[in-house]
């Protein structure tokens, strides 16, 4: 991606999510502590970068080969979706669900500024591990992470 365009693009969905972890963290914990909640969005902002580590753990396990070969995989309480972006971006079938709103919106606007395809947005699904709006045995792999 022109780095151009990303100083351009990704300011506003940036924004928006330092915005909303500045709310949940003031609503949920009582703080703002804003060293940390800039930790927390650029690592949630960087699609490239597999930073919790799931994506190798898979990878090793399972094989590159085989997860490009079709596996579907579901991360429940997928958050601000980096766990899927980066699957998406490096070609893996992966789907997302999380009941947050706001998360969904952020999503959305990423899509867009970062003109991924517009399709992927179907990926990201608002709903709860308890109701999944998905057929049985939809997915071969689900995960999730501090869930």
């Amino acid at each position: 991606m022109d780095e151009s365009y990303t100083l351009k693009a990704g300011p506003r969905s940036k924004a928006f999510l330092r915005q909303n972890l500045i709310a949940d963290f003031e609503r949920y914990f009582g703080v703002e502590d804003l060293d940390y909640i800039e930790e927390v969005v650029n690592n949630w902002f960087d699609d490239d970068r597999n930073y919790d580590g799931r994506w190798n753990f898979i990878e090793t396990r399972i094989g590159k080969e085989v997860l490009l070969g079709g596996l579907r995989i579901l991360d429940m309480a997928c958050g601000c979706g980096t766990f899927v972006f980066y699957g998406l971006k490096n070609g893996y079938n992966v789907w997302g669900i999380d009941p947050e709103p706001w998360k969904q919106e952020f999503i959305r606007l990423k899509i867009e500024e970062f003109r991924y395809p517009a399709h992927w947005k179907n990926r990201f699904v608002l709903a709860v591990g308890e109701e999944l709006p998905f057929r049985d045995e939809t997915f071969d792999l689900v995960t999730t992470y501090q869930t």
